[in-house]
């Protein structure tokens, strides 16, 4: 796969398909590998793109860290696409809501995988701050190698009903380094890396009107429903979509289900064909 120098980084991507782009943007224990079940089904319609953040994958920084946002917005320029579709799972989202924010007219849509997207929203905070102690349990157990122990990015019921699918999660999880293995870490003021997570306010939400699609696993306990909820209604005419039987990754866990709801968004969106 191919690398392109864009400022501070050296960018790990993959292009393939024709049609309108789609940008794919993985969460904090994937990378590009972790959308296989979807370029193949959307580049049929799509020229499908997937790219690492640097810690993550084959990428890297050259120098000093900076905001992913940057590089995304240097990589699409590389490309030379003027309108494009951003999907973001988790982590991911950071960067697609900042992108989608500082050039609203060069996103066609946006879809937001079971991310809040560093929106400091009251009603987030309060669901994340209650989720607090069972996502750290089930991290420290997964790190200590308990009998039953799971990656909370994947959860219980991957592990239980697709463990060859949790493997390969797993695995493609334990390839990042840098900053992927810092992305928990926080600092004295129990805040996270701001140019891994910067923050958004909800007041730069309002006039909200890029079209929006906000999927959920109703089994998610990382960045819990309400919480994926909050972020919908914040954003005017977005839609929201919740999977049952399924947790953190619904991409991963339910590929045939997560494919036909964007595809489903994007083509009843008339201005994108």
């Amino acid at each position: 796969m191919p690398t392109v120098l864009v400022r501070a980084a050296e960018l790990h991507y993959h292009v393939e398909g024709s049609g309108l782009p789609i940008v794919f943007l993985h969460g904090a224990v994937g990378s590009s590998l972790s959308w296989f079940q979807q370029i193949p089904y959307f580049a049929r319609e799509f020229t499908c793109a997937v790219l690492d953040q640097p810690g993550w994958g084959a990428s890297r920084w050259l120098n000093t860290p900076g905001e992913f946002t940057d590089l995304l917005e240097a990589y699409l320029d590389h490309q030379g696409w003027k309108r494009l579709v951003l999907v973001a799972h988790s982590l991911g989202g950071w960067a697609a809501l900042r992108m989608t924010l500082r050039d609203p007219g060069r996103i066609a849509a946006l879809v937001l995988s079971s991310t809040w997207a560093g929106i400091q929203a009251p009603e987030i905070l309060r669901e994340l701050e209650a989720r607090e102690p069972q996502l750290l349990a089930a991290r420290s157990a997964w790190h200590r190698h308990e009998p039953g122990a799971f990656m909370p990015g994947c959860g219980a019921r991957m592990a239980r009903e697709q463990p060859a699918l949790h493997w390969l999660a797993a695995s493609i999880a334990s390839l990042n380094q840098g900053p992927a293995q810092a992305v928990w870490q926080r600092d004295g003021a129990g805040a996270f890396d701001r140019n891994l997570n910067p923050s958004t306010d909800p007041a730069e939400l309002r006039g909200w009107a890029v079209p929006t699609l906000c999927i959920s696993g109703e089994e998610d306990f990382v960045v819990p429903p309400r919480a994926v909820e909050t972020v919908a209604k914040l954003m005017n005419g977005a839609r929201l979509m919740k999977v049952s039987r399924t947790g953190h990754s619904v991409y991963l866990e339910r590929p045939d289900h997560f494919n036909e709801l964007v595809r489903s968004f994007l083509v009843t969106e008339q201005e994108l064909r």
